[in-house]
């Protein structure tokens, strides 16, 4: 991960101030307080991962809020999972206290006030698109903070997941971080759902946990070009009826998600300079089309635009920054 910042730069008596201006006022966009400015050290590190965004935080007691203030001149429209490592946050946020512990996950809205009142902090945040949570969840992500239950096993496969992200985002491609992304958003959705106790969302337990196996089998077997969406199903353990019925709450079908991910992998491929010296009929073809032009048509229908135009595009986009760089550096 990418060191954002670190009070080791610092004199003890300016650290606070660099804290405020930096982190609190310019990136996190919230208010900070602290009885003792010379005792405070803080660490930030963070890494983009697809659309979502991993930070961890190192800090000393201390105390950050967002009051109506700081949600009115702020455009943040994302929602934060949390994972907490080390010490305690004491929160409030609207009606609602509690107190995140060790080992403890929680989702927070930063579209409303908030208090956390820290003490020797080190955290896990996932910054998260809220389109991307409240596809899934719906109108279970609209609240202002929420502890899932530790002992769910979908909550423990998440901290386990969450915990890892810092070390892992250094070396991931861009394949793995769009893969590692649906996975982790997947076991938000079962750990919230089965955060809930009444009949009707235990049955949609029961569906996101059909739809979590049927993504999984979908990108296990993406690169066979003789798969059918029925075999899909079946592989996942339902029926490609109730498949089509999961998937189209997300306005989607079966077949149609497959090649969704089959065109998103051969995108984060020609993305990577790293491939760039493979012809696209072998990219084609090892992601599952069974031609080059099948491969092209819905590469264009997907996108707007050829493949091999993309490729060109992406890299006369690279090369120029490439020069930009260079100019700055010479400078």
């Amino acid at each position: 991960m990418d060191l954002i910042f670190s009070t080791d730069e610092f004199e003890p008596g300016d650290r606070f101030a660099y804290w405020m201006d930096f982190v609190c006022k310019k990136i996190m966009k919230i208010d900070s307080r602290i009885e003792k400015k010379h005792e405070f050290q803080a660490t930030v590190h963070a890494k983009e991962i697809a659309e979502t965004v991993v930070s961890h935080f190192d800090v000393t007691d201390c105390e950050v809020m967002r009051r109506k203030a700081e949600v009115a001149a702020s455009d943040i429209d994302d929602l934060f999972v949390g994972l907490q490592l080390g010490g305690s946050i004491e929160a409030t946020a609207g009606d609602r206290e509690d107190v995140l512990k060790p080992g403890e996950i929680w989702i927070l809205d930063p579209s409303r006030p908030f208090t956390h009142r820290c003490t020797n902090c080190r955290h896990v945040s996932w910054r998260l698109p809220r389109s991307l949570v409240e596809r899934r969840l719906g109108r279970a992500a609209r609240l202002p903070m929420r502890k899932l239950r530790a002992e769910d096993p979908a909550t423990q496969l998440l901290a386990a997941m969450l915990k890892s992200l810092p070390a892992r985002a250094t070396a991931m491609d861009d394949i793995g971080a769009s893969d590692i992304t649906d996975q982790a958003l997947d076991l938000l959705t079962l750990a919230v759902i089965g955060d809930e106790h009444h009949s009707a969302t235990f049955r949609a337990y029961a569906r996101q946990a059909a739809r979590f196996r049927l993504s999984a089998t979908i990108e296990t077997h993406l690169f066979d070009a003789r798969l059918k969406p029925a075999e899909i199903a079946e592989k996942a353990g339902i029926s490609p009826r109730y498949a089509n019925k999961i998937l189209a709450a997300e306005d989607t079908s079966l077949e149609r998600r497959i090649f969704e991910r089959r065109l998103a992998r051969t995108r984060a491929v020609l993305d990577n300079s790293l491939f760039d010296f493979r012809p696209l009929s072998e990219i084609a073809h090892s992601h599952g089309f069974t031609s080059l032009s099948h491969f092209s048509r819905r590469f264009k229908e997907e996108y707007g635009i050829t493949p091999s135009d993309y490729r060109r595009q992406r890299q006369r986009r690279r090369t120029t920054q490439a020069r930009v760089s260079e100019a700055k550096k010479r400078a």
